[in-house]
C-alpha cells in the first residue's frame, strides 16, 4: 500500500483566467452586491433586536443561492455547490423520466402539475418582494409571455412575521425614499432615486423582467403640515422568463 501524498502545489496554477467581454466581471459585482446588502441588513435586523427566525433562514438561504452561483461561474467544485449541482441534476432527471413516462401513456401535463408549478412561483416571489420591497402585491396574472405582477406602493408586508415599522425601516436601510402619510401609512416617495433602485433591484434579481409602469398619485403629508407628498401607488412588472422566479 503506498502513502497517499498531499498536493501542495494545488493552488499554484498560473493559468490566467479569461473574461474578454466582462460577463464575469459582471455578474460578481452584481453577486458581491447582493450578498453586502444581505449581510448589512441581517446585522442591522440583529443589532436593533428586530432579528426573527423567518428572516434569519431567508438571509442564509439567499447567501447560500449566490455562493453556489458564484462558485458555479468561476468553475470551482466545492462541497456545497458540487451536492446541489447533483441535487439539481437529479430533479432535472426526474422530471425528464416523468415526461417521458406521461409520452408513452399517452397523457400530457395534468392541469395539476401546472397549477403546482404557478403556485410554487407565486409563492417565491411573494416572498422576494416581502424581502426586497414593501412586501404588498395586488396582484399577479400569467399570459402566454410569462408573467405580471402588480406591486404596491404602500408598505404593508402580506407575512405577519414582519410589522409594517420593520418593513419600513428595512427599505430605509436598503437606501429607498419613505414618506408617512395622514391616514394612508407609509408608502414609497415618487423619487427619481426610487425610480432608479426599482429599476436596478429588478434588472439585477430578474434579467428577463422589465417595469412596465410606475403609477404614482398625491396624499398629504404627516410630516408637514398641508404639504402635499408625491408617492409611489403601483409598480407593473412584466416578466417574460418565468425560469427567473
Amino acid at each position: 500500500m503506498e502513502e497517499r501524498k498531499i498536493n501542495f502545489k494545488k493552488n499554484d496554477d498560473n493559468t490566467p483566467v479569461l473574461d474578454p467581454d466582462g460577463t464575469l466581471h459582471g455578474m460578481l459585482c452584481v453577486k458581491m452586491e447582493t450578498l453586502v446588502k444581505n449581510f448589512s441588513l441581517l446585522l442591522y435586523l440583529l443589532q436593533k433586536g428586530e432579528l426573527n427566525e423567518g428572516t434569519k433562514e431567508s438571509s442564509a438561504e439567499l447567501f447560500e443561492q449566490n455562493s453556489i452561483e458564484i462558485l458555479n461561474s468561476l468553475g470551482y467544485e466545492g462541497d456545497i455547490n458540487k451536492k446541489y449541482n447533483e441535487y439539481i441534476q437529479e430533479i432535472r432527471s426526474l422530471n425528464h423520466e416523468n415526461l417521458e413516462l406521461r409520452k408513452q401513456l399517452g397523457m400530457k401535463v395534468s392541469n395539476e402539475d401546472a397549477r403546482e408549478r404557478l403556485k410554487l412561483i407565486c409563492e417565491s416571489f411573494y416572498e422576494w418582494w416581502h424581502n426586497e420591497g414593501t412586501g404588498n402585491i395586488e396582484s399577479i396574472t400569467f399570459n402566454e409571455y410569462g408573467m405580471t405582477a402588480t406591486l404596491r406602493g404602500y408598505i404593508h408586508p402580506f407575512r405577519h412575521v414582519r410589522k409594517a415599522e420593520e418593513q419600513v425601516s428595512m427599505l430605509k436601510h436598503k437606501g429607498f425614499d419613505v414618506s408617512s402619510l395622514v391616514r394612508y401609512g407609509q408608502h414609497l416617495t415618487a423619487s427619481e432615486k426610487n425610480f432608479n433602485m426599482l429599476k436596478e433591484l429588478f434588472e439585477n434579481s430578474f434579467p428577463h423582467s422589465n417595469i412596465d409602469k410606475i403609477n404614482t398619485t398625491t396624499y398629504l403629508g404627516s410630516e408637514s403640515k398641508g404639504e402635499y407628498i408625491y408617492v409611489i401607488s403601483e409598480i407593473i412588472v412584466n416578466f417574460n422568463n418565468l425560469d427567473d422566479i
